[in-house]
């Protein structure tokens, strides 16, 4: 696959997405198309079956290699953040040549890289906040700097080495190769900041079927994630319970009809559990819904609670297939956490909640990448990697812009 094009997957509980790029001369990304196949491949924190999921991700990235014409071998794959751990980390050395050179910095960097996990954690992705050089902070390239102390203050992320491995034989069985990985919430962030001003603290809440991905970024930067184990699934064994109907059935009352507004009012002809169609009030349905999205939005404001002051948060954004799409949701959430609730959904693809994250994916790798372009006579694009990225290639799945050196 030609080097220029960059492909996002976004594993889920309830579909797999993926999403492909093209930077073009400018250094300006081109989204070519995305594909989405329903497949229930993450049961919380784990693959639920490794090779249903390696099936459902071929389906995936052939329909994708179908719209692009192009065959697809390589990706790069996110994490949810809810499966992450965020560990805050620095690192400090003492300068000896008389201006800060890239070898300081590679050396700081693989400083602040050395962090205490278990041997059942792994590195998917390290993020650097920023440089200091003799007490003056906030820098964001010290090359050149003079200075006699460099550090560098840094995020390093870890997930469940058995969660990696098991995502890695998914990719192995379709004959793909993963380029990388990120952290999930990078991307949407990255999507977030493009719509609205990023400084203040965010918290996003991605709402998939099985779980919901919980992440605190505090002026831009990743602060901390839980995951909560309640999903849109939940809703639809609410409605299947109380009404007593099948898991289908409610899967497709609870989209058609969910309605947290209460607008539009009208009976639902619905096939009971006895295969005797019944009639149920909308408003029911609505009710069903609010009840437990209202229990989730609380048990979610209790933990913001114990992790941070409430009060300085400034926004809370909800995206994902599990809850998005219900009308009335953001007025909803409004009133629950008494806070600016923003509906995130994906712009190219408007109608497509289940695709964000993929598309995150590809722009949080350009954006990475810090590509620069040059029109060449045979048509070809020259990247040039930035001067400030991390290198681990003993790493199969390490930090992103450790795959810059493949561009060369």
């Amino acid at each position: 696959m030609n080097d220029n094009y960059i492909v996002g997957v976004d594993i889920g509980s309830y579909s797999i997405a993926a999403t492909i790029g093209k930077a073009d001369t400018q250094g300006h990304l081109k989204i070519l198309g995305n594909s989405v196949v329903q497949c229930q491949a993450l049961d919380k924190d784990r693959i639920r079956d490794i090779d249903n999921t390696a099936y459902s991700l071929k389906l995936c990235l052939n329909k994708l290699e179908r719209i692009v014409n192009m065959p697809i071998d390589e990706v790069y794959v996110g994490i949810p953040s809810g499966m992450c751990k965020v560990i805050p980390s620095k690192g400090i050395l003492d300068v000896s040549t008389s201006s800060i050179t890239k070898k300081e910095v590679d050396k700081v960097l693989e400083v602040s890289k050395i962090v205490s996990m278990s041997e059942e954690e792994e590195i998917v992705d390290f993020l650097t906040e920023q440089y200091i050089v003799d007490n003056y902070d906030k820098i964001e390239n010290p090359i050149g700097m003079l200075g006699r102390r460099l550090e560098v203050d840094s995020k390093v992320i870890t997930t469940k080495k058995a969660f990696i491995d098991s995502i890695t034989q998914c990719f192995n069985k379709c004959g793909i190769k993963i380029k990388g990985t990120v952290i999930q919430s990078q991307g949407i962030m990255l999507i977030y900041s493009e719509k609205k001003n990023a400084q203040g603290n965010t918290v996003f809440i991605d709402v998939g079927a099985e779980g919901s991905n919980v992440t605190i970024y505090e002026n831009g930067r990743l602060s901390s994630s839980f995951l909560l184990p309640f999903g849109g699934k939940n809703l639809t064994k609410d409605i299947s319970i109380c009404i007593k109907i099948s898991m289908e059935e409610a899967e497709k009352i609870k989209v058609e009809y969910g309605n947290l507004s209460k607008e539009n009012n009208c009976e639902i002809e619905v096939n009971s559990q006895y295969k005797d169609l019944t009639k149920v009030d909308s408003n029911l349905i609505s009710d069903i819904i609010s009840a437990r999205i209202e229990e989730m939005f609380n048990f979610i404001k209790d933990e913001l609670n114990k992790t941070m002051n409430y009060n300085d948060i400034s926004n809370i954004v909800l995206l994902g297939g599990g809850i998005s799409f219900f009308k009335g949701i953001k007025d909803f959430g409004e009133n629950i956490f008494d806070k600016s609730v923003i509906v995130l959904t994906n712009s190219i693809y408007p109608e497509d909640l289940l695709s964000i994250n993929a598309l995150g994916i590809v722009k949080y790798v350009i954006n990475e990448l810090k590509l620069k372009y040059e029109n060449r006579e045979d048509g070809t694009i020259i990247k040039e990697e930035s001067d400030n990225h991390i290198s681990n290639d003993k790493n199969f799945v390490s930090k992103i812009k450790s795959f810059l050196r493949e561009f060369f």
